[in-house]
């Protein structure tokens, strides 16, 4: 009930959406949580589709749940973006073949140099 968006985000994902973009959350959160956050947001309608780790059965730590949720949703990973903010998560999509935007995250500031480096780009203070 408490999380914000980060600062330009919602406004992303409108503009995304509203261009045809097809996108879907893959998170380690309780569905639940993801779809009362979202609707919240005024962004729920943006996704087609949310996964859990718990749905596909594989964590974020292995490039096979990237590699799942790019067969779900009948995505190439190498046309496909990622939006991540854990280390793990971006070593995962880059191994799969994704492309990874980093989103600077204060629980993982210890290891942003090294997500930064990993990633095509940088989200940093704001989405654009």
């Amino acid at each position: 009930d408490d999380i914000p968006a980060k600062q330009g985000t919602l406004d992303f994902l409108h503009q995304k959406s509203s261009e045809g973009c097809r996108m879907c959350i893959f998170t380690t959160s309780e569905r639940q949580c993801v779809e009362s956050a979202m609707k919240r947001l005024g962004v729920y309608d943006c996704f087609e589709k949310i996964f859990t780790v718990y749905d596909i059965g594989i964590n974020k730590r292995h490039k096979e749940s990237y590699e799942k949720i790019c067969e779900l949703m009948g995505f190439e990973p190498k046309e496909t973006w990622v939006y991540e903010d854990v280390i793990h998560g971006v070593q995962s999509a880059k191994a799969a073949g994704c492309k990874v935007a980093a989103v600077y995250d204060e629980d993982s500031a210890h290891l942003w140099e090294e997500i930064r480096k990993l990633s095509d780009k940088e989200i940093v203070d704001r989405f654009w």
